[in-house]
């Protein structure tokens, strides 16, 4: 099964907008891989629409008690039963990342995630990110 990219805006829309379709129709058709800076953007987002309102003051421990109630163990449960391979940063990644950033005029984030599909010959990625469409060597999945 050919690999894809899953990038920040399909988890946005499956989680915020609760588009849950999308993650399932993408997981019938590629295997899925996400960089760890998306599931770092992802949690943190979660967080924010989970817990917000709950949270008292910007305290760490009171952002940490909120957190430990939140259910951004959904998607830890999709990389445990094999849906979702992580992608971790490497040293590479990151020295190449400030040349793709300035090539394809892409934010800090997007030049790493479109680095690690580089450097994992991934060509595919589910993103309803504009930007990427500037980056020739990706191809977007339409979802």
């Amino acid at each position: 099964m050919e690999r894809c990219l899953i990038d920040t805006t399909v988890f946005d829309r499956t989680i915020n907008q609760k588009q849950k379709e999308l993650l399932f129709k993408l997981i019938s058709k590629y295997r899925l891989v996400v960089p760890v800076n998306v599931l770092e953007e992802i949690f943190f987002r979660i967080i924010v629409v989970t817990i917000g309102s709950e949270i008292k003051s910007n305290k760490y421990f009171d952002i940490k008690e909120a957190w430990e109630k939140c259910k951004a163990t959904k998607i830890l449960e999709l990389i445990d039963k094999g849906y979702l391979e992580v992608a971790d940063a490497r040293y590479e990644d990151m020295k190449t990342a400030k040349e793709i950033e300035i090539k394809y005029k892409l934010l800090s984030n997007d030049a790493l995630i479109a680095v690690i599909s580089l450097n994992r010959k991934i060509k595919r990625i589910a993103t309803f990110d504009e930007d990427f469409k500037r980056v020739d060597f990706l191809k977007i999945v339409k979802v």
